[in-house]
């Protein structure tokens, strides 16, 4: 049986989704250039986030070795884009709820969800779980590849 949310689970919930419930409180017709632009975007991140799951499922569906790591794709330019889309669907989001009176009061969501992903619960430990599991040749990938951002790969 799931176990119900904690008070702070659930205040987390609220905080982080405050922007939108903005928008739905706030919906109009007419398209502004906040909706424009924040649909965009989030958009780009769903779609960014998508592609990196599915190439990282891919590449694990088709390893031969267990401790091989994922290079390819957007693999190749950040240890974790589908973490980086993440964090572009909530700007987005956070931009489309700017439309609104009260929408930059939202600020707060996409920064908790970024230093969530970026300190928390999201690139500390699967670096300390690729690390533990592949040692040396995740060490080699962390030099030379962004850990958040997608950049060119630097030279090893």
């Amino acid at each position: 049986m799931p176990q119900p949310l904690s008070l702070i689970e659930t205040l987390h919930l609220t905080l982080v989704l405050a922007p939108t419930l903005v928008m739905i409180l706030s919906v109009t017709l007419t398209p502004t250039s906040n909706l424009v632009l924040g649909l965009t975007i989030a958009l780009i991140g769903i779609c960014g986030e998508i592609l990196s799951d599915h190439q990282l499922s891919t590449f694990v569906e088709n390893r031969t070795d267990p401790n091989a790591i994922c290079k390819t794709g957007l693999w190749r330019y950040s240890r974790h884009p589908n973490y980086f889309f993440e964090m572009v669907i909530w700007i987005g989001v956070y931009l489309f709820a700017c439309g609104s009176a009260f929408g930059w009061a939202t600020l707060h969501a996409p920064v908790i969800i970024t230093y969530l992903l970026l300190k928390v619960t999201g690139i500390p430990p699967s670096e300390a779980s690729s690390l533990k599991k592949k040692g040396d040749r995740y060490r080699q990938y962390q030099r030379t590849t962004s850990p958040f951002i997608p950049l060119p790969p630097k030279s090893p």
